[in-house]
C-alpha cells in the first residue's frame, strides 16, 4: 500500500516519525561534529569528520 493510499492521520504519524527521526540524527551528527572539531591533530578531525560525512 502506498502512502497516498493511507489515511490523513497514518499520513500525519508518517511524517511526524521522518522529521523525528531526522532531526535525532542531525542532532548526532552535531554532538560528533562538535568533539571532532576539539581534537588538535587536524589529519584526525578530517579523517573522522569523512567518517560521519561532513567533510
Amino acid at each position: 500500500m502506498s502512502l497516498k493510499d493511507k489515511t490523513d492521520e497514518e499520513r500525519e504519524n508518517f511524517y511526524r516519525f521522518r522529521v523525528a527521526g531526522a532531526a535525532h540524527d542531525l542532532f548526532i551528527v552535531q554532538v560528533c561534529a562538535k568533539i571532532i572539531d576539539s581534537f588538535a591533530d587536524l589529519e584526525l578531525q578530517l579523517f573522522l569528520s569523512r567518517q560521519i560525512g561532513i567533510a
